[in-house]
């Protein structure tokens, strides 16, 4: 401080409630009074024996400075209100600079002061839980106080002295746009309005012809609220400085940042093509219209600009080493040619000259975390918030570093303090399911999700929405939700899979199908939209155009095993030569190696015991699916793969238990039910297996199988017509299935229906000439309609086919018997 001017007197106004902080605050004030800037008194230096009002009156009449300890109690007091008002009057009056200080949370949106720069700034209450310690707080406030002493003496010596008129009808120097967005800004927050301006006391002010703010001063305000992430306000500051000269290039170049930091990406590449329109070879607004591009996803446009002016950023960084700006911008430039560690260097260059800017800790996290140094990366997000605590971005990227390193309940009150400190932005929303989801409470993911759509109809927060429904199985919601998302963004391909993923647990294989054929329209370079398409295919019994799908992904990735093992079971299921025995004994080979590496990966196990089940290695399979489940034993299919492994042990004990266990994590699997039915037809419990039935057709009403094994359950139970009504509807929904018509036959010949019989098994011959149980029953039939010769060839073919069963050789030796007596009456009547 010079040595021209006298310490201020400053006089504190508060109430005795507060009187701890008050000490506080007078310790920190101490460096000023050291340095000359005050003189401080309150009540609690009145003398013995004084008159205390007296000693008061005559201090505040002598002040100043005025400090105003803002709290709930304050402004409840008789006392603190009269002296409130008179300080207003002395800065009304120019004798006086009054300085509210938000001392503790309340609600003032009519309080006398709101018109006066209040410190901290952006509603931070001193005793409130925004820092980390109040010593913190307290240091901001006495920056502020100090800047703002430092104008009060510059206007003082630039007026001769003068009092000046700094009420808010007369000062120039607080703009009611400004304050006003100041309100908007901390409601956009989600913070109470503070009232705090940005008026002539937090910096020196530059003064027009009018005595109007300059643009000089809108720069340094905007610049000012900038650095503290209160962008709405420097936008505010900007448009202001814009307005008064529209052809200043610096305020278009910082406008279009603020809107960047603001996500109004559109808007900033305006202001940045108009700052280039007076600055046209600015290297310093190019490269910020390349960020703008990027974040609007035209990348190429973007590392264009950037790989034509980073020799002239190396220039100037080696020109001039000490300005902040060129190391930003070469940064960001490197980023976006996705250079990483050069861009690490230049920011870290940035940083050692603006060490306090909180942007340039954020964005060394950002390429920490692309360089996969995440521990380093979360330390440079946390340094951010030191700098500054206000700012939701950061504490959202923190939230996802450290859901990578896999700490989620950290993560997920991460961004939960995103969301407190700007509850309208549905980015930070979106990452709160994130979160939930890593911590698997879907519901509540889903609740985070429908609020981020609810604030903004993105096609990624509908997508997701899709996900976690299709995780609680509630597939019509999710395909719902996919052609949200697929009518806001229908070129991403991603989407169509995801709708194809729910048509195929819907069941709607054609449907699903047709959403994976355009995925691939979309995108065909992706192995996993092959892949889907090819199980489609497969289910459809399309297998030839499934075996082609699985080619192309081979051909994408020719060592990704899952691929490998699909096309080795597809062949088995279309050839079931050696030649898919073999590729199904590669599979096992490949899996053994891969679990000596990994062996605590169920997925591994359970494909590789698929595989042996193929090759009838039954007992392998079994011992395979069993050390899944011992790694993972919440997975239904793991379960279902054991069973049917039993089964093939004709364990149907041990099968009945691993298909309840399934049933248990999904019991919306209709297949799960039916095998669980077959199982019970098999111990003989018809009544428990028919349950298991109508339990599979609730839930996948076009099930011929399904009406099959009820005909089978039905004809056990002695409820014949039931059964043949039951086989006909299967053969209604598979018409050309040999078994269907077969069963269909039995029933007919076991009710004496001998002629429908015969016509229905003359049907399945149509379709399979080669069945050796159609050949069998038709034998039988025909044996009872007295047509014996046919039965004799109706049986001879079957011998061709198979072995006979007893009810068959009976019947032989019936035909045999016939045909002996036939030849013994023949010779008897020739003789006669």
């Amino acid at each position: 401080m010079s040595d021209q001017f006298e310490p201020l007197p400053a006089f504190i106004s508060y109430t005795h409630a507060d009187e701890q902080y008050i000490n506080e605050f007078k310790n920190h004030l101490s460096v000023l009074k050291e340095e000359k800037y005050i003189s401080i008194w309150y009540d609690r230096e009145i003398l013995t024996g004084s008159y205390w009002s007296d000693a008061i009156e005559q201090n505040f009449a002598d002040a100043k400075i005025i400090f105003l300890m803002l709290s709930s109690d304050f402004i409840a007091s008789e006392y603190c209100q009269y002296e409130t008002k008179m300080a207003l009057e002395k800065s009304a009056a120019g004798d006086a600079l009054v300085i509210p200080i938000y001392l503790r949370s309340f609600h003032w949106s009519k309080s006398p002061f709101t018109h006066l720069q209040i410190t901290p700034p952006d509603g931070k209450a001193v005793v409130s839980p925004h820092w980390f310690s109040r010593d913190e707080a307290w240091l901001v406030v006495t920056k502020q106080i100090k800047r703002a002493i430092q104008d009060y003496r510059k206007r003082s010596l630039a007026m001769n002295d003068r009092p000046v008129d700094t009420s808010p009808q007369h000062n120039k120097n607080v703009s009611p746009k400004i304050v006003n967005s100041s309100a908007e800004a901390h409601k956009e927050k989600g913070e109470a309005s503070t009232g705090f301006t940005e008026s002539a006391k937090s910096a020196p002010v530059s003064m027009g012809t009018d005595s109007s703010p300059s643009v000089t001063y809108w720069l340094s305000q905007g610049e000012a609220r900038y650095q503290q992430g209160a962008y709405q306000s420097a936008l505010n500051a900007y448009e202001e400085a814009l307005q008064i000269d529209p052809k200043q290039a610096r305020a278009w170049h910082q406008k279009g940042i603020v809107l960047l930091f603001l996500r109004r990406f559109d808007e900033a590449l305006q202001a940045a093509e108009r700052s280039l329109l007076l600055e046209p070879t600015n290297v310093l607004h190019l490269i910020a219209k390349a960020n703008i591009l990027q974040h609007l996803q035209r990348d190429e446009a973007a590392r264009k600009l950037c790989m034509e002016q980073l020799p002239q950023l190396e220039s100037a960084c080696q020109n001039d080493p000490d300005n902040a700006d060129f190391w930003d911008a070469r940064a960001d430039a490197l980023r976006i040619l996705e250079r990483y560690e050069d861009a690490l260097h230049a920011r870290e260059q940035a940083l050692s000259l603006e060490p306090a800017l909180s942007v340039n800790w954020s964005d060394k996290g950002i390429l920490l975390s692309y360089l996969k140094r995440n521990e380093e990366a979360l330390v440079a997000y946390e340094q951010a918030i030191t700098l500054n605590p206000h700012e939701a971005a950061y504490w959202n990227a923190r939230g996802h570093l450290l859901a990578d390193l896999e700490r989620y309940e950290d993560a997920l009150l991460a961004c939960q303090k995103a969301i407190e400190l700007s509850p309208q932005d549905a980015s930070y929303w979106s990452s709160k399911g994130t979160m939930m989801i890593h911590l698997e409470r879907y519901e509540e993911a889903l609740v985070a999700y429908e609020r981020a759509i609810a604030l903004q109809a993105h096609p990624a927060y509908w997508g997701a929405k899709g996900n976690v429904l299709c995780t609680l199985q509630r597939y019509k919601e999710a395909l719902d939700a996919y052609q949200e998302a697929i009518k806001l963004g229908p070129k991403e391909a991603v989407r169509w899979n995801n709708k194809g993923d729910a048509l195929a647990h819907l069941g709607r294989h054609e449907d699903a199908l047709e959403a994976y054929e355009q995925a691939l329209l979309l995108d065909n370079k992706q192995a996993l939209y092959w892949s889907k398409k090819a199980a489609t295919l497969s289910r459809l019994e399309r297998n030839e155009q499934a075996l082609k799908a699985y080619e192309q992904c081979l051909l994408l990735e020719p060592d990704t095993i899952e691929y490998l093992a699909a096309r080795a079971h597809l062949l088995f299921d279309l050839y079931e030569n050696q030649q898919s025995l073999d590729a199904l004994e590669e599979v096992v080979k490949a899996y053994e190696k891969i679990l000596i590496k990994q062996p605590e990966v169920a997925h591994y196990w359970y494909e590789k015991g698929r595989s042996l089940l193929k090759l009838e290695r039954h007992r392998e399979a079994l011992k395979a699916f069993e050390q899944a489940l011992f790694l993972t034993s919440g997975n239904a299919e793991y379960w279902y793969y054991k069973g049917y492994a039993l089964e093939e042990l004709e364990d149907w004990e041990g099968a009945l238990r691993s298909y309840n266990e399934a049933l248990k994590i999904a019991a919306l699997s209709a297949h799960y039910w039916k095998r669980k039915a077959f199982v019970l037809l098999h111990l003989e419990q018809y009544e428990q297996a028919l349950e298991a039935v109508k339990q599979s057709q609730s839930l996948k009403t076009e099930d011929a199988t399904c009406w099959y094994l009820a005909s089978i359950l039905l004809n056990s139970l002695e409820r014949k017509p039931e059964a043949l009504e039951a086989i006909e509807q299967a053969i209604a929904l598979e018409p050309r299935t040999v078994q269907w018509l077969l069963v269909k036959g039995k029933l007919l010949f076991e009710r004496r229906m001998n002629t429908e019989a015969l016509h229905t098994l003359d049907k399945a011959l149509l379709i399979d000439p080669r069945s050796f149980e159609v050949w069998v029953v038709r034998a039988k039939v025909l044996y009872l309609l007295k047509r014996y010769k046919e039965a004799r060839e109706a049986l001879t073919r079957a011998e061709v086919l198979g072995e006979l069963d007893r009810d068959s050789l009976v019947l032989n030796k019936l035909l045999d018997d016939r045909s002996t007596n036939f030849i013994t009456e023949l010779f008897k009547w020739f003789r006669a």
